[in-house]
């Protein structure tokens, strides 16, 4: 199966201002009014554990195509920095269909003892209101399987425009 065939679910939210096509056996959770997370199927022979994909709006703290190239190349050594025995898998760039850029930064980390997780940081520079936080999570044993997914819901996602 194509993994876009598995995007069966449509998901809008007006607080994060937000569309997005997910997988129908994922579930949502509003974290806050600014803030959605998915969650996908327990998995029993990895502790129940979910992959998540987590879409935040935030303010931010400039705007134009230099700051968010300066604010992409930051946030890739915050997490080089951050994160126990990072390895960097790849970063992307690519517009949304609402020409938005996306940078995505895939990356591994030692998340625990004996838990490797594989992820994306998606940044998403809209305007001088909007930008978005996104990040999707899986352990390293399953990665095969959600991060392709992840790339799919992650391309999936339209901007809405705030109602006045």
């Amino acid at each position: 199966m194509n993994v876009n065939d598995r995007l069966t679910a449509h998901f809008a939210h007006p607080g994060v201002l937000v569309s997005v096509l997910v997988p129908g056996d994922w579930t949502v959770s509003e974290l806050s009014p600014q803030q959605v997370r998915f969650f996908a199927p327990e998995q029993p022979d990895l502790e129940d554990y979910s992959p998540t994909f987590s879409i935040a709006l935030q303010t931010p703290g400039d705007f134009g195509d230099e700051w968010f190239d300066r604010f992409c190349d930051a946030a890739v050594e915050r997490l080089r920095e951050s994160c126990d025995d990072f390895t960097l898998r790849s970063i992307d760039r690519f517009p949304l269909s609402s020409l938005a850029e996306v940078h995505a930064t895939w990356y591994e980390w030692q998340a625990a003892p004996g838990h490797r997780s594989a992820q994306v940081q998606a940044l998403i520079s809209v305007d001088r209101y909007r930008f978005y936080l996104i990040n999707a999570a899986t352990r390293s044993e399953i990665a095969d399987d959600y991060l392709p997914l992840f790339d799919a819901v992650l391309r999936s996602i339209r901007l809405l425009q705030p109602r006045h």
